[in-house]
């Protein structure tokens, strides 16, 4: 993944088509301005890591392990927190 490319605010304008093409081809800028800066990245990119942030902050809140008094228990927390059902994940022996 290459880093942004910093482009002035007067770049932009003048070369929006192009730059805004280069966007899509993966490319992401980042334009300074007197308030801040802005980046601009491609929207499937943002939603990516829109996406994964979402993932993450389900690691926010730890599970206590040590609190948990049997395996049931630690079933149904991984339940409530991750929607983790045991009986889809549990390998069935076949009967002989």
């Amino acid at each position: 993944m290459a880093l942004p490319q910093i482009k002035k605010p007067s770049d932009l304008r003048e070369n929006l088509y192009t730059t805004l093409e280069k966007v899509c081809e993966g490319e992401k800028f980042i334009i300074p301005t007197k308030n801040g800066e802005v980046i601009l990245m491609k929207k499937k990119e943002h939603d990516l890591l829109m996406e994964e942030l979402d993932l993450l902050k389900d690691f926010e809140e730890p599970i206590n392990f040590d609190e948990l008094t049997d395996h049931k228990t630690v079933f149904e927390e991984l339940d409530r927190k991750f929607g983790f059902n045991r009986e889809d994940t549990m390998v069935k022996k076949s009967k002989k």
